[in-house]
């Protein structure tokens, strides 16, 4: 077995993993946290993309209040 994957570290580069080594020129980090960086503004765009969504969903149940 590959002695990556026995010490805890991922073989994607873009995983995750409990034990960035010093390959990865990462900083060690909880598995509860967000990446720090670019990753972490990836997922930017879906927050964007529920609020756009929430708005309109706020906007047909106050026209149908209105009924």
């Amino acid at each position: 077995m590959d002695s990556r994957i026995e010490s805890g570290r991922a073989l994607d580069p873009h995983v995750r993993c409990i034990d960035a080594g010093p390959a990865d020129q990462r900083k060690r980090r909880p598995l509860g946290k967000a990446p720090v960086g670019a990753p972490a503004t990836a997922y930017s765009h879906l927050i964007k993309q529920a609020a756009a969504i929430a708005n309109n969903v706020q906007q047909g149940l106050d026209s149908v209040a209105e009924r």
